[in-house]
């Protein structure tokens, strides 16, 4: 069940509010007003110290922050936009050392972006994916290896399962494990929990055959 959202807050009197402030919420737990979007319930109090974001505050439990707390520029030094680029070069299939000579980091700071960054993209896809209604899906696994080498010269290989909607091309999740069908029922299962109740797509492979 949905909670009632708290009363919405009308400003009536002084000027009229310049910053949009309706895409942030409270992050007080102990608030009425915590998660709540679009209330009126914040407002924006300058760049602290000069810097480059801005301060809001919340005028039922008086708190302050940063508008970008919470994400992965927070307390960051670096750009945003040089935060963006590094992922970006990742995401097209540049190593983490790699990318840090190429943009001048250190390799470090470049991994612990990437962590804040995958972090981050898994709560959005759980806050945004579910309840799909959804006619077909692809289900694939592919072969990879992963991992150093070892004595023998030899690498860990894993099995990247994942599924797509061939329609709308919605990635909706993977799983690594081997080729058994104990990894496939896992993964199907997985899927089944981003489906709209009462929803059965058509689940099309390519003749999965699994390894004994």
């Amino acid at each position: 069940m949905i909670p009632e959202p708290p009363p919405l807050i009308v400003h009536k009197r002084g000027r009229r509010r310049s910053i949009d402030t309706d895409m942030h919420f409270c992050p007080n737990n102990d608030c009425k007003y915590y998660g709540w979007l679009a209330r009126g319930n914040i407002c924006s109090n300058g760049h602290p110290n000069s810097g480059k974001w801005r301060q809001l505050k919340c005028i039922v439990c008086g708190t302050f922050f940063i508008e970008v707390q919470g994400t992965i520029f927070y307390r960051s030094k670096a750009s945003p936009d040089k935060i963006i680029l590094a992922l970006k070069v990742m995401a097209e299939g540049m190593g983490i050392q790699s990318t840090a000579r190429a943009l001048d980091l250190d390799a470090n700071t470049v991994q612990s972006w990437l962590k804040q960054g995958a972090e981050h993209m898994d709560v959005i896809s759980r806050y945004l994916i579910h309840d799909l209604h959804l006619t077909q899906l692809q289900v694939d696994e592919l072969w990879s290896l992963l991992g150093l080498r070892d004595e023998k010269q030899q690498r860990n290989t894993r099995w990247v399962w994942s599924a797509i909607d061939p329609q709308s091309k919605l990635w909706l999740g993977f799983l690594i494990a081997d080729r058994s069908l104990d990894a496939a029922q896992i993964f199907i299962h997985q899927v089944v929990e981003l489906l709209a109740p009462g929803c059965v797509p058509l689940i099309l492979t390519d003749g999965y055959k699994p390894t004994p």
